[in-house]
């Protein structure tokens, strides 16, 4: 993003569009990236997402930091969990 530019958001339906292009019309990510002015890393991480867990990952809900916030605690609980030296010992 250049200096002084709004950050772009962009709609579940656009999104949407842009992965149709992708897989009904073959056309690449970095074409895809040129002709819609995004970042050809963005629309990858859009089509392994809608891969993964389909076109639900794009609901307003689903998105934000704070599932990010949440999905981190999930996976640091699950990481002390598993690792005997974090363990709190009883008294």
């Amino acid at each position: 993003m250049k200096k002084g530019q709004k950050k772009r958001i962009w709609t579940k339906e656009q999104k949407l569009a842009i992965i149709k292009r992708y897989y009904e019309e073959h056309v690449s990510a970095g074409s895809l990236a040129e002709e819609y002015e995004a970042d050809k890393s963005m629309i990858c991480r859009w089509i392994r997402n809608y891969n993964q867990y389909g076109e639900s990952v794009f609901d307003s809900k689903n998105s934000g930091k704070g599932n990010r916030r949440v999905y981190k605690k999930s996976i640091t609980r699950r990481w002390y969990k598993s690792t005997k030296v974090f363990q709190r010992p009883y008294l």
